[in-house]
């Protein structure tokens, strides 16, 4: 554990500075057990590494790593996004009208700029320069919108939310996020698809900490794991299955994958319901770092899940990345559904290289299946056509560092006379500036001379330069469309809720994934309107503050892929040097 913390400091060492005292100090403390030294700021953001949101719309959730080990843990925290996104449209609109009296809402850190779209932008103090997006979007207290807390192990490198199986917990919502620092996947429950809870229950006891029971993946004997397997270090990247059911993790520092159950029937501490260690894939390339799920077309292919594994069916899959390899590697789902004794598992069918790229170091990945999605939407219910639409390729962009770019790939291809779903053709890159990390995609709402529309996006972070770069996935080929300069180090995401959100849900703000594909017209948005799909959310990773980014040109109030809002104070880390110009060293 000592040397995975010497690496992961090494390895970020070119933007963060540790003290070496502080550093020696932890590792020789066992700075991973939990309780010992001084509990984390639990109102505030600290090293956000994982964002994301109720399906409702009604909370942000964060999880916070700990970075630089300055307390006893990270945190877990969930955020009233309604009243968030309430006053970001309240300031949006009074900078549109040049209002003269900031918006009657919570604590600024600097003071309200009546003109700030004409005049030069403030400084934020404490050694901090000029901010990006703050001349308009003055900083927010962040702890006036947080509902509630939790402190988890540190080194927690992302955050998604999953809705449980129906045979397990009909419409249960439960958080999943990787912890480096410990290496287990950290748990907690959020209330149902119909009632999201801002409440985490992950078995906390008078500390606010979550319990063991809620961190799977570093107990042999822990409840369903037959094979007695623990998780290899520093897991990283997660992968949710098609069906919500499984887990593929990544670890960043082996050559080795996990799988986990998202539920069971198995009780452990507090839940009756817990994930379950399942397996571990091995002889992969060093240095997973991203894993998502192969979307299968119900219309293309017969799905496994969906005749319960009869013969013959496409079986779920998980596409990996890598830092170490130039190469895409398929990892096949084996849910062991009908076996005596269940015990699923993941086998590593086909590594595919990537051949546009001179580099090895490649990191996160998004697929965008809409161009079926509109091909469907049009097909109606011929079932030829729905046939030849599911079996058009669905988009994936890569993210490499060498060279800074995003590769982009047909997914699901003919080979041949046959189809194959998981087949992937890669076919160029995109040029970009340094540091791309992070790939996404999600809708905005465009304004031509025809209305107002969603159209497809995909974003991608740029770590080293501070910047979110949009891409437009619907021209041929695919090209950049805008920079949005953000603060320093952009590490996560999150969007407004859309996607096939199940009814249950009953958000009908929430644009489908037909509406993005096939540019569905959207009423111009009025200046009251806070609950429609609107905003990206930024975690900026070294100042510890989230940004988030107007997405909604029908508008017309001049910020769209601007920064409109920013939530907390951008804080220097302990231990890092400042040149007091408000540029890092």
């Amino acid at each position: 554990m000592a040397l995975a913390l010497v690496l992961r400091a090494r390895k970020m060492a070119r933007w963060l500075v540790l003290p070496a005292a502080g550093l020696a100090t932890a590792v020789a403390a066992g700075c991973f057990t939990a309780g010992q030294g001084t509990q984390p700021p639990l109102d505030s953001f600290y090293f956000p590494t994982g964002l994301t949101v109720s399906p409702d719309g009604q909370y942000l959730y964060a999880i916070n790593s700990d970075f630089d080990l300055q307390w006893n843990g990270g945190t877990l925290q969930s955020y009233d996004l309604a009243g968030i996104r309430q006053n970001a449209t309240a300031l949006v609109q009074a900078n549109a009208s040049h209002a003269q009296k900031a918006p009657s809402f919570g604590k600024y850190k600097v003071p309200f700029n009546p003109n700030c779209q004409m005049s030069a932008p403030q400084s934020l103090g404490n050694q901090l320069g000029v901010h990006v997006g703050a001349n308009c979007a003055p900083p927010v207290d962040s702890t006036q919108y947080v509902r509630h807390r939790a402190i988890v192990g540190a080194f927690a490198e992302d955050l998604k939310i999953v809705e449980l199986p129906s045979q397990d917990c009909p419409g249960c919502l439960r958080l999943f996020a990787p912890m480096a620092g410990n290496s287990t996947v950290t748990w907690a429950d959020v209330g149902t698809i119909k009632n999201p809870d801002y409440k985490l229950s992950c078995g906390q006891g008078a500390d606010n900490r979550c319990d063991g029971a809620h961190e799977t993946g570093n107990d042999p004997n822990s409840p369903g794991n037959t094979r007695n397997l623990t998780m290899p270090g520093e897991p990283y990247g997660i992968g949710v299955s098609e069906d919500n059911t499984a887990l593929a993790v990544t670890s960043e520092t082996d050559t080795k994958a996990s799988l986990l159950t998202t539920s069971s029937k198995l009780p452990c501490g507090s839940s009756s319901t817990c994930p379950t260690m399942q397996f571990v894939v091995e002889n992969l390339p060093s240095g997973g770092i991203a894993m998502n799920a192969v979307p299968h077309d119900k219309n293309a292919v017969v799905r496994c899940q969906d005749v319960s594994d009869k013969e013959y069916c496409i079986r779920p899959a998980f596409l990996e990345t890598f830092v170490g390899a130039a190469e895409v590697d398929l990892l096949r789902y084996y849910d062991d559904d009908n076996s005596g004794t269940f015990r699923p598992f993941l086998v590593r069918e086909r590594a595919v290289s990537i051949p546009t790229n001179i580099g090895s170091d490649f990191r996160g990945f998004a697929i965008d299946p809409t161009p079926r999605y509109r091909c469907e939407a049009s097909a109606g219910t011929n079932q030829d056509q729905l046939l030849q639409c599911g079996r058009l390729p669905a988009r994936v962009f890569i993210a490499s560092r060498t060279p800074p770019s995003v590769v982009y790939a047909d997914l699901g291809v003919y080979t041949g006379p046959q189809y194959d779903p998981d087949a992937l053709v890669f076919l160029g890159n995109i040029p970009l500036p340094a540091g791309p990390s992070k790939v996404y995609m999600a809708p905005v709402i465009i304004q031509d001379t025809a209305g107002s529309h969603y159209e497809p996006r995909i974003f991608v972070t740029l770590f080293d330069t501070g910047a979110i770069v949009i891409i437009n996935p619907e021209i041929q080929p695919p090209a950049v469309e805008n920079y949005v300069y953000v603060g320093q180090n952009p590490y996560s995401m999150t969007f407004d809720p859309f996607g096939d959100l199940p009814a249950a849900a009953k958000n009908q703000n929430a644009p489908s994934m037909t509406d993005i594909a096939t540019h569905k017209a959207v009423p111009r948005l009025s200046s009251a309107d806070a609950n429609r799909y609107r905003f990206a959310y930024v975690g900026i990773f070294t100042q510890s503050y989230v940004q988030m980014i107007d997405l909604d040109d029908s508008a017309f109030t001049g910020t769209f892929e601007q920064v409109v809002f920013n939530l907390g104070q951008p804080t220097i880390p302990k231990g890092q040097a400042n040149n007091n110009n408000g540029s890092f060293l």
